[in-house]
């Protein structure tokens, strides 16, 4: 699901969540997401970065990306 798509200059960013990425759990709260990419002259990704964060019950995730202490903000990521 994508919240916000900003593009400025050569460079886009995509907020996203990401459902049932790791897991087929229809009550999964998915894995927050952004992509940043620049472009070049034609439109073409030229540079591709990311970053993962797990949201909600994180213990059906891989280990690797279930963060070690719980958020402190209540207000959610989206």
């Amino acid at each position: 699901m994508i919240h916000k798509i900003i593009a400025v200059g050569d460079y886009v960013w995509a907020h996203l969540n990401f459902l049932n990425l790791f897991t087929d759990d229809p009550n999964d709260a998915g894995i927050a997401g952004v992509d940043i990419y620049r472009m070049n002259a034609e439109g073409k990704a030229v540079e591709h970065w990311d970053t993962l964060q797990a949201r909600g019950n994180t213990s059906k995730l891989r280990s690797d990306y279930r963060p070690e202490h719980p958020a402190r903000k209540r207000n959610g990521m989206f």
